[in-house]
C-alpha cells in the first residue's frame, strides 16, 4: 500500500448541509437480469449507511417499481456504460463510491470491509457465481489476477471498484476533456479502465482485499462470450485517436504467473482455452469486422 501522492478536493463536504452517505452505490443497467439479487443484497448489509445510484437504457418505466422499492435512485442514459457510470455517479453524493455492474452481487459483509479503508481506491477480489466450464475458467482468472496483482491499470484486468468520490468525479470529467463529448458517450468496455488509469494520475493511495467479496454471474456458453467479445473488440476502436490509444494493444492484456500463485497443466489449458474464446472474437472485431 503506497500513500505519498494525494490530491485537492474539488468538493468541499462544507458546502453539505443534509446527511451524507458514506458510501454510494453506482449501478450501470442495460438488461436487469441480476438488479433484484444486487439490491437484496444491499439491503441485507452490515453497514446500512449507503445510497443506491442506477442509471439505466431500459426503457423508463422498467424496473422503476423495484428501484423505488430500495428507494434507489435512478436515470435514463444512453446505451454504453461509460455514460451509465457518469450519471449514475452524478446522481450520487457519498463520501466513497463502489462501482458495481448489474452482473455483480455484493457480500453482505462488503461494505462494512470497505468502511475500514480511508485510502482514495480499493481494489475488491471477485469469484464466479456459477460452475459452467466458461466460468469455471473465469474465476480461475480472476484468481490469477488477485494472486499476481499488477497495479497498472493501462492493461485493465486489476481495477478498483471503490474510490474516494471526489477523486471518481475528476477522473471523469479528465476522461471528458480529453475524448470529448461524443466519443465518451461510445465507451462500452474501457469504462473501468479509463476512470482507473486517470484516478492513477492523481493518487495512488490503493489498497486490495484479497478475500472475494463481489460474486460475478458471467458468461456460461461459447456462444455468449463469443458474442460479447466480438462486440467489444469492435467498441474497442472508438479511443483510437485519442490520449488513450497507447492502451489498446493488446499484449498489454497478458496476464502473468507468480511464486505465490502457480498452475498446474491442467488449469493452464484451461486458461488458455478461455483466453482464446476471447481473445479471438475480439481481435476480429478490433481488427477486421
Amino acid at each position: 500500500m503506497v500513500k505519498t501522492k494525494n490530491y485537492t478536493s474539488l468538493i468541499s463536504t462544507a458546502q453539505y448541509t443534509f446527511h451524507m452517505p458514506k458510501i454510494s452505490v453506482e449501478v450501470p443497467v442495460t438488461w436487469g437480469t441480476y438488479l433484484s439479487k444486487i439490491l437484496e443484497a444491499l439491503r441485507a448489509q452490515t453497514f446500512q449507511d449507503y445510497e443506491v445510484c442506477v442509471a439505466s437504457s431500459l426503457k423508463e418505466d422498467q424496473h422503476k417499481d423495484l428501484l423505488e422499492s430500495f428507494g434507489a435512485k435512478f436515470v435514463s442514459s444512453g446505451p454504453n456504460i461509460l455514460e451509465k457510470r457518469y450519471r449514475a455517479h452524478q446522481l450520487c453524493r457519498g463520501e466513497y463510491s463502489l462501482l458495481l455492474d448489474e452482473t455483480r452481487v455484493p457480500h453482505r459483509t462488503l461494505l462494512e470491509r470497505l468502511d475500514l479503508h480511508d485510502e482514495d481506491m480499493v481494489i475488491i477480489s471477485e469469484g464466479e457465481a456459477r460452475d459452467s466450464f466458461w466460468e469455471k475458467a473465469a474465476h480461475l482468472d480472476k484468481l490469477l489476477i488477485h494472486k499476481c496483482p499488477d497495479l497498472d491499470f493501462t492493461k485493465g484486468y486489476i481495477l478498483p471498484r471503490y474510490f474516494r468520490s471526489t477523486l471518481l468525479t475528476m477522473a471523469f470529467e479528465n476522461v471528458k476533456k480529453k475524448i470529448g463529448d461524443k466519443k465518451f458517450v461510445q465507451v462500452l468496455m474501457e469504462d473501468h479502465q479509463l476512470i482507473s488509469y486517470e484516478a492513477s494520475l492523481l493518487s495512488n493511495r490503493v489498497a486490495i482485499i484479497n478475500d472475494i467479496l463481489i460474486m460475478h454471474y458471467g458468461d456460461r456458453t461459447l456462444s455468449e462470450i463469443l458474442s460479447k467479445y466480438h462486440r467489444y473488440g469492435r467498441h474497442h476502436r472508438v479511443l483510437k485517436g485519442t490520449p488513450y490509444e497507447f492502451m489498446l494493444n493488446l499484449l498489454k492484456r497478458r496476464r502473468r504467473t507468480c511464486k505465490d500463485f502457480r498452475l498446474t497443466w491442467t488449469q493452464h489449458a484451461q486458461l488458455m482455452i478461455l483466453y482464446l474464446a476471447r481473445g479471438i472474437p475480439f481481435a476480429i472485431g478490433y481488427y477486421i469486422w
